[in-house]
């Protein structure tokens, strides 16, 4: 029996969670929104993980609530998001995705980094491991639950083997840097439906450590070829900002995806700037058009997963 019902909603408030650095969200909001404060969700903290079940159930009717109150045309925040649509939608016992995203500290100082605003003030009020490994055991996830870890930089946790290990059997993406090599995250990432999403913003090592604020392409180069060896997923995400257009830059990482056998780019524009320039939407072009000719498939979406070739 179809038990579908046709309202105003969009996938995350149906079937995803965020667990933020302070609190349980129900997105990561999107470019227009930039006030994080404002994002809907409820407070998490080491004492509420411990029952982590009654704070998912009372997540989920949160979004309930949320849900209703779209569809009587009250004014909240997600009214006019533009991830609402008129759908059917099917009631499901356990999330499709689970995003953590949690605050840790990063090796790196991307210039684009939010957490490099003087606006951020947030603070992680638990801590990842035992969030972790609680979810996994959680009566809300199923082996078909979808996994993002973009804590921080993984690389620099000390239990970063451990973590990793975390989701084996399951599905996942690692959002890292790739300034280390785990033979762990390699052997996951060979499996269908997993990934590893790497930020690189550049195809020279001048403009890598004037964006990334560290001399480390070449590591990354380097480790980006063994993570892509034996058909990983590796996507490559190029974040087109002040000072990443230039021809040697667009051509150098295009460049490079071929030697590395990478098969998936997303391009995206620096999300503190609020119109691109023509410079950048050039490059963005050029990107996609070269990608085409190189049988690279490019991504222009919040996709974290791709298809292998």
């Amino acid at each position: 029996m179809n038990t579908s019902q046709y309202y105003l909603s969009c996938e995350h408030l149906e079937y995803n969670v965020v667990f933020f650095t302070d609190r349980i969200r129900v997105c990561c909001g999107d470019e227009i929104r930039r006030s994080n404060s404002l994002l809907p969700g409820i407070a998490i903290d080491d004492i509420n993980l411990d029952n982590l079940d009654d704070l998912l159930s009372e997540f989920r009717q949160y979004k309930e609530q949320i849900v209703r109150d779209i569809n009587s045309n009250k004014p909240i925040i997600c009214k006019g998001c533009k991830y609402l649509r008129k759908d059917y939608w099917e009631k499901s016992a356990t999330f499709k995705l689970v995003n953590f995203s949690t605050d840790y500290p990063c090796n790196l100082k991307c210039s684009y980094c939010f957490q490099n605003s003087k606006d951020y003030n947030y603070k992680t009020n638990y801590d990842i491991y035992k969030l972790i490994s609680k979810v996994l055991q959680s009566k809300f996830i199923s082996k078909q639950t979808q996994f993002i870890y973009a804590c921080g930089e993984l690389g620099i946790h000390p239990k970063a083997q451990e973590l990793i290990q975390f989701f084996e059997g399951n599905k996942v993406s690692f959002f890292t840097n790739a300034t280390k090599y785990f033979e762990s995250m390699h052997q996951l990432i060979c499996k269908p439906q997993n990934s590893m999403l790497v930020s690189i913003d550049s195809g020279t090592k001048e403009t890598y450590r004037k964006i990334k604020g560290a001399d480390l392409f070449e590591t990354v180069c380097e480790n980006l070829c063994c993570y892509a060896k034996n058909n990983g997923n590796v996507i490559l995400k190029y974040i087109l900002t002040h000072g990443n257009t230039s021809m040697d830059d667009l051509n150098g990482f295009i460049d490079f995806c071929v030697k590395a056998n990478i098969h998936n780019i997303r391009i995206v524009y620096d999300w503190n700037i609020t119109v691109a320039n023509s410079q950048m939407q050039n490059a963005a072009i050029y990107l996609l058009h070269k990608a085409k000719k190189r049988k690279i498939n490019c991504y222009v979406d919040e996709s974290f997963t791709c298809e292998r070739m």
